[in-house]
């Protein structure tokens, strides 16, 4: 697992930072409720709702939604779906999983000597 710190995600309106950890194998990037809250996710603007399924076979319910930007480190991506997953954090959590939906617009390089991940397009 790769954390990685100060991590940008924002809106039009403004952004937040937090802490995220990279996945590799989640398709979404995926917020708790508390952040999603703090960037005015609701369900008048989310994109689908419902079961997905994840890994071991399982389905978490989780409402999609679409962030205007993410920033991790010097790496900018526009236009990424997050879910939201009440099962990813506990309350109050400002820490977010990175999955494909940023991951897929790089070419990714994970250095775990360094303890770094470098996002190159």
């Amino acid at each position: 697992m790769v954390v990685v710190r100060n991590v940008a995600i924002g809106t039009f309106s403004g952004s937040i930072n937090v802490d995220a950890v990279i996945d590799t194998g989640s398709t979404l990037c995926i917020v708790p409720p508390f952040i999603a809250g703090l960037l005015d996710f609701n369900s008048g603007n989310r994109l689908q709702s419902g079961p997905l399924g994840v890994i071991g076979g399982g389905t978490v319910q989780m409402d999609v939604h679409r962030l205007e930007w993410v920033r991790v480190g010097g790496a900018r991506a526009f236009d990424v779906k997050m879910g939201v997953a009440k099962t990813f954090a506990g309350p109050g959590a400002r820490q977010i999983l990175v999955g494909l939906t940023f991951i897929s617009q790089f070419r990714t390089t994970f250095d775990f000597g360094e303890a770094r991940v470098v996002f190159s397009r």
